[in-house]
């Protein structure tokens, strides 16, 4: 249906177009020969203007020409030898010469170019420099001097006898001039002089000669308000004054390339002229709007006449639209012709006229087969309704999909399944069902619809619904249509399969994960492995393994029950999650044993998580029946490529790592390097090892004790306990060789609770026998994260036989820095037990100061470095002093070590050292 708009006939559109067309061109040719007349106008003026310039500068050239012969006949008709003779041959003639010559005055100068004699004023008389010039130049000099009116002056050299003898000067009014020129013209014009600095006409300004005085000043005031001289000077310009237009022009009487003062302005009435302009341009305006409406109406009738035909066709239009043949018919034969000759009107009729023929049989068959169309949609509905029943009753999903992907048709199978109404799903998107990761599933239905795939295909998928996901299996087939490709359809079926995958995922869990701690297990750590080192192959990116093992899970487990345990490493996995980053892998590869696969460009990261690791895990405490367990693990550490390029190298040399971090004692992590040589560490701790273990069960372990002097009283004050091994021979084995391995193996707290009750069983036995010395017992630094070693001392003092304030135990400053909290905490304990404490090789590090104010030690003990030289080195003997007193400062006992000659022993008495021990004191001993 046509809309509604305003009605416009082809009559007046055309007439419209064609006249806006020619409207267009004839105001272009108009303005054309509009500016044609004005560019004339201009020239014409610009001619005139050049014709005054050029008459003003010919007559002034004549004026100097005339002034210079007047000049040249006085000097010819005078002899004169001097200037003296010449003066009195003036006196005689001047007033002849000046009338004839229409001169002003007379000057004569000598060659100084100072004035020697003149005749009539010295009104009009030249520069001494001009006159030095024309002197110099031996050349006449001509000048316009406007100063006090406007003269013409000549400066001419006088020669006698080919010598220069001065120069004489004449002026003339440049009034003639101006006359002449106005005979010439016919046009007013005169002269004005200003400032030469001056650019604006009201400075300066002075009228030397003029035609008409009194309307030159008017115009020329009234452009002075207007113009400054320079706009003058450029062009000209137009002045109106008493409704006359006045055409002013300024330029310098003299050609010379400064335009200097004084200048000449002429000033012309051209009121006539624009007037006449004027009016030219009004008839050339008049003669093409005149043209245009004559045009105009004349296209309009010829447009009327021709298109009157068209407007019966127009009007006879609705009623075939209507079905109005016969109307019709006889509406187009009716119109009038104009017997020219046949034209495309007559031939458009003629068409109407079979339109019409036809759409009448086209009606008529219409009608034919609307009846059979409804015979035969009777018969397809019931059809439809038997094919639709049995759809809607299928377990199966049943979606139709338009060209577009827009969902047509949904069965209650479907709408269950999405748990949505059947309105809200219509004429959705299928995609918008799908999750978008399935680019491959979205892909290939978009294929289907442009046929670039076959015309079926099937997919397992993701449905998502409003409750969840489900997992349906789909079939995709395209319905091909005898119609356009906008009519295709995708017929897709659905079978819900979540319980199968859900049984499916629970078989894959159980094969692939660890079902206490639910980390991926042994077998997906080989193959995740594998991939990590297929990519960094690829990428050239390195890889790390960190091979984890709890220490004394062992102890844990058997000392409890195996829930226990598995609560345990519940917890550490937690605490590991804790510890790595999003893109680290963590399984669980055995009982305690744990695995990490890390992707790191630089070994300083790997050490920072190793790190962070060991961190993490000293902070969990693990409570069973009353007792607090720390926990710690052991990490080896191997980098692919450097440390090996398959999984077994990677695995070994990682396995290597590992059990050299438990040898450092464990809670410490290792990584692995060529130069260490783990096989030959492995037997020789595996031999130390044996030998403690040994030693320990057959008491081959001895003491020998340490006299520490009294040095005020001169008495023994107590004994330090320092433990020697026997071996197969009977031989001793010095401390220095065994207790660092037995650190690294993790035993060391072994050999401390042994010290322990051999210290304290002497202790008892030296009081039976009414000594009573202190007994001063070294603790590793192991012990401060061994809550055993505290239950061991606590046991061993729950005897009443036992002075707890004669037990002393020694820890090394380095260990209790490195792990103060920890000694802080255990030194506390143990002074609750009614023990002392001392901190051993005191010195060592320059931040003994900020820790020994906060560890609640009783003794102090120097490092024996200090104290062996302090006779022979003053700095030694400087920094002892300065530790004593800043120790007994904080209430500390100062004892020190390697006392080895009476001189060192008197220097500590200087300095008041309480207690001093070393070989000069006595060497270590069995007590017997």
């Amino acid at each position: 249906m046509i809309k509604k708009y305003f009605f416009l006939s082809l009559k007046w559109k055309f007439s419209l177009i064609f006249g806006s067309v020619f409207l267009f061109f004839l105001s272009l040719f108009s303005y054309r020969l509009y500016l044609d007349t004005s560019k004339n106008f201009e020239l014409s003026r610009q001619k005139i203007a050049l014709n005054h310039i050029n008459t003003v500068h010919a007559l002034t050239q004549k004026s100097f020409i005339n002034l210079n012969q007047s000049v040249d006949l006085f000097l010819i008709g005078n002899q004169s030898q001097s200037l003296e003779n010449m003066i009195s041959f003036l006196d005689h003639n001047v007033n002849q010469w000046l009338l004839l010559g229409n001169l002003e005055n007379v000057i004569i100068f000598n060659t100084n170019g100072e004035i020697v004699n003149y005749w009539e004023s010295l009104i009009i008389t030249p520069t001494k420099e001009n006159v030095l010039a024309t002197l110099r130049s031996e050349k006449p000099n001509y000048q316009i001097d406007c100063k006090k009116g406007c003269y013409q002056q000549a400066i001419v050299p006088i020669l006698a006898q080919g010598k220069l003898i001065g120069a004489l000067s004449v002026a003339r009014s440049f009034a003639d001039v101006i006359i002449q020129y106005e005979k010439i013209t016919h046009s007013d014009g005169g002269i004005i002089a200003t400032d030469n600095s001056a650019t604006n006409l009201s400075l300066g300004i002075n009228f030397a000669g003029m035609t008409q005085m009194a309307l030159s000043k008017q115009v020329f005031r009234l452009a002075k308000k207007q113009y400054t001289l320079l706009e003058l000077l450029d062009e000209r310009h137009i002045v109106i004054l008493n409704n006359h237009s006045y055409e002013l022009k300024v330029f310098p009487i003299k050609k010379t390339a400064d335009n200097q003062s004084p200048y000449f302005i002429v000033i012309v009435d051209i009121t006539e002229n624009l007037n006449e302009l004027s009016f030219n341009l009004q008839k050339i305006a008049l003669f093409g709007i005149a043209n245009f409406f004559i045009a105009f109406v004349l296209l309009l009738i010829v447009i009327n006449i021709f298109l009157k035909r068209i407007t019966l066709l127009s009007a006879a239009l609705p009623l075939l639209a209507n079905q109005h043949y016969d109307k019709f018919r006889q509406k187009i034969t009716s119109q009038p012709r104009i017997l020219l000759a046949y034209d495309e009107l007559d031939q458009l009729n003629h068409t109407a006229l079979k339109v019409t023929e036809q759409l009448e049989n086209l009606e008529l068959q219409v009608r034919e087969h609307t009846q059979k169309l409804l015979e035969k949609s009777d018969e397809l509905i019931l059809e439809k309704n038997f094919i639709q029943q049995l759809i809607e009753v299928s377990p199966i999903i049943v979606i139709l999909q338009n060209f577009d992907g827009q969902v047509t048709s949904i069965n209650t199978a479907g709408t269950n399944a999405l748990e949505m109404e059947k309105n809200a799903i219509i004429g959705k998107n299928f995609a918008n069902f799908i999750p978008k990761l399935e680019d491959e599933h979205l892909r290939k239905i978009k294929q289907l619809r442009h046929g670039k795939l076959q015309d079926i295909f099937k997919t397992d998928g993701i449905l998502l619904t409003n409750q969840g996901n489900c997992h349906i299996s789909w079939l995709h087939s395209l319905i091909n249509s005898k119609n356009k490709k906008t009519d295709k359809l995708i017929l897709t079926l659905g079978i819900n399969i979540s319980e199968r995958k859900r049984v499916e995922a629970e078989m894959v869990k159980m094969a692939t994960e660890d079902p206490l701690t639910g980390l991926k297990n042994r077998k997906i750590f080989h193959s995740d492995l594998e991939h990590k080192i297929d990519s960094a192959k690829r990428h050239g990116f390195p890889v790390a393994l960190f091979y984890l093992d709890l220490d004394q899970f062992k102890i844990i487990n058997d000392s409890s029950n195996h829930a226990t345990g598995d609560r345990l490493l519940i917890q550490v996995t937690q605490q590991l999650k804790k510890s790595l980053r999003i893109s680290d892998m963590l399984f669980r590869t055995g009982g305690d044993e744990f695995a990490i696969i890390m992707q790191s460009h630089d070994t300083n990261d790997i050490k920072i998580a190793a790190a962070k690791i060991n961190q993490n895990l000293s902070e969990l405490e693990y409570q069973f029946n009353g007792k607090l367990y720390k926990v710690s693990i052991s990490i080896g550490i191997a980098i692919y490529p450097e440390h090996g390029k398959t999984i077994d190298d990677l695995l070994t040399n990682a396995d290597l790592a590992m059990y050299r971090a438990k040898e450092q004692g464990g809670g410490q992590y290792h990584i692995f390097s060529i130069d260490v040589k783990y096989q030959t560490l492995l037997t020789q701790n595996h031999y130390w090892r044996e030998c403690i273990e040994q030693a320990l069960m057959q008491n081959h372990f001895i003491l020998f004790y340490q006299p520490i002097l009294d040095i005020e009283k001169n008495k023994i004050s107590h004994y330090e306990c320092l433990i020697r091994m026997r071996n197969e021979d009977g031989g001793l084995i010095m401390p220095d060789e065994f207790i660092s391995i037995a650190e690294e193996l993790g035993i060391i707290n072994k050999i401390d609770r042994w010290v322990i009750k051999a210290a304290i069983n002497k202790h008892i036995e030296l009081k039976q026998q009414g000594k009573h010395y202190k007994m001063s017992i070294n603790l590793s630094g192991l012990s401060f994260n061994c809550t055993s070693i505290f239950e061991t001392i606590a046991e061993q003092l729950n005897n009443d036989e036992v002075s707890p304030e004669q037990i002393m135990f020694e820890i090394t400053e380095t260990s209790a820095v490195s792990n103060f909290l920890a000694a802080q905490s255990l030194i506390q304990k143990i002074k609750n037990l009614g023990c002392t404490l001392a901190l051993d090789d005191f010195g060592v590090g320059f931040s003994s100061f900020y820790y020994l104010k906060h560890l609640p030690v009783d003794y102090v003990k120097i490092d024996g470095v200090f104290i062996r030289q302090v006779d022979k080195n003053n700095e030694d003997k400087i920094f002892v002093k300065a530790l004593t007193e800043v120790s007994q400062a904080l209430g500390k006992k100062v004892i020190a070590e390697f006392v080895e000659n009476e001189t060192i022993l008197e220097i500590l008495k200087d300095f008041g050292i309480e207690y001093a021990q070393g070989y000069f004191i006595g060497k270590p001993e069995l007590l017997n």
